[in-house]
């Protein structure tokens, strides 16, 4: 790509897909001026030698508003998208749910039906040697195992080096040797590294004591594997029931990121919070610095209960926040007392408290014990 001399634009409806785009061409180092990823909205007035138009749209979900909402508006943004070509123009869509779940006056469904008129369709699939052959030969980031069985000893293995986070969400079907070893989940480098489990086959992960874990409603539909680590590499299951099926591994960090909070492999509020490793990496201290002197806070308890204070001596103090205390939790590797699941920081009609994330425990600490 980058020795092309063709520019490339990318068009979805959404913003949420804009940015996963932006992210990954950013891991992938392609330069803006060579490939541009914008929703429509934002392309109008721009053109491109290539356009390929990303409809985005799939099961389970709904479609959305901007596809499938006013008809003038769906008219504008269809003849938008394919105006914006200056040579050839791609389109990238799920075609029978297009065709099922969108009303045939729909302009994207007319835009997509257009197109499959005048060119013959290429149906992407998964699982052959020019899949293997592209991702593991052209994009830096990407290795595709054509089975479980050749990935399952390296996945293992960054398992086990895993240091601050395993997020995995799990379809109801049987964790087997040919996907990763439970066992293995156990054998952590640091002592505050955070599980959280999701999807439909959580519960075979229970009986594996693994502390500081939490398990949560989320991701019950999702039919693929889905294991990430650190935020830094993801790992796809895309068959997870067969032995043969394809895996795979994304090492994007930025893209990671981005997709653990897209694909909900941990919870909204943790996907915002900046985890220590973060923090550390930055320079920064794990409970933030003085807004007077920008000295260490540090935590303390004084006549009215626990809070932050300046360990510069300037004498600044605050009430210790919720985000404050889940890192403070994080450090000292409090886990809940009763279940060993991780503990959360909560707002109280009595100030902040903690309380196990478990809802079938319900333990709780006061925040003072902890300092």
């Amino acid at each position: 790509m980058q020795n092309s001399s063709h520019k490339v634009g990318i068009i979805t409806p959404y913003n949420a897909q804009t940015r996963l785009i932006n992210q990954l061409l950013h891991d992938l180092q392609i330069p803006r001026d060579q490939v541009t990823a914008a929703t429509v909205h934002r392309f109008q007035g721009s053109e491109c030698d290539i356009i390929i138009f990303d409809a985005v749209e799939g099961p389970p979900h709904k479609p959305g508003r901007v596809v499938d909402g006013d008809r003038d508006q769906s008219l504008r943004l269809a003849n938008v998208a394919v105006s914006r070509a200056r040579g050839k123009f791609i389109a990238l869509a799920h075609r029978d749910y297009i065709t099922s779940r969108l009303s045939v006056d729909n302009q994207f469904r007319h835009l997509l039906e257009t197109i499959s008129g005048c060119t013959p369709i290429e149906r992407l699939r998964y699982g052959f040697k020019q899949t293997n052959s592209l991702l593991n030969g052209i994009l830096p980031g990407f290795t595709f195992f054509p089975n479980g069985k050749q990935a399952a000893a390296l996945l293992n293995d960054a398992i086990t080096q895993a240091h601050d986070l395993i997020a995995i969400v799990w379809p109801d079907t049987p964790v087997r040797s040919y996907h990763f070893s439970l066992q293995k989940l156990h054998f952590s480098p640091t002592k505050h590294r955070r599980y959280y489990i999701s999807g439909a086959g959580q519960e075979q992960f229970k009986p594996h004591e693994m502390a500081n874990r939490m398990f949560w409603s989320a991701n019950k539909e999702q039919k693929w594997g889905l294991v990430s680590l650190d935020s830094r590499e993801l790992w796809l299951f895309l068959q997870p029931e067969a032995p043969q099926g394809p895996v795979l591994r994304l090492e994007l960090p930025k893209t990671v990121s981005l997709l653990n909070a897209f694909l909900r492999l941990v919870p909204d509020e943790e996907s915002r919070t900046e985890t220590i490793e973060t923090r550390i990496e930055k320079g920064q201290n794990p409970y933030g610095n003085c807004p007077r002197c920008n000295q260490a806070l540090y935590p303390d308890i004084g006549e009215y209960g626990p809070h932050m204070i300046c360990t510069g001596g300037c004498g600044y103090r605050k009430r210790i926040s919720v985000e404050e205390a889940t890192r403070l939790v994080r450090l000292m590797n409090v886990t809940c007392p009763d279940c060993k699941s991780q503990m959360k920081a909560i707002n109280g009609y009595k100030g902040v408290y903690l309380k196990c994330t478990d809802k079938t425990c319900g333990c709780t600490r006061d925040l003072s014990t902890l300092i």
